[in-house]
């Protein structure tokens, strides 16, 4: 399931998912079901952005240290 998260679309995507696959789900909890992934996409991106480590281009070091853990990293964590 795509969710738009731009403005009041992420209600209007949810509806149409809902709808074309025969769900008997009342809007007002559709609206509910919207707002709450809104919420924590929200929360998601702040936690995402006090975890970040930011990089300088042109800091060879840092760049090296960064691709080592991202190619080292186990299995599991890749994508």
């Amino acid at each position: 399931m795509t969710v738009c998260y731009l403005g009041s679309l992420h209600s209007v995507s949810m509806l149409w998912f809902f709808k074309s696959y025969n769900y008997q789900i009342h809007i007002a909890i559709l609206y509910l079901i919207s707002d709450s992934l809104l919420k924590a996409s929200v929360k998601a991106l702040d936690i995402l952005t006090a975890m970040a480590v930011p990089v300088e281009l042109f800091d060879r070091d840092s760049l090296m240290k960064s691709t080592n853990t991202s190619i080292l990293a186990p299995r599991s964590y890749r994508s």
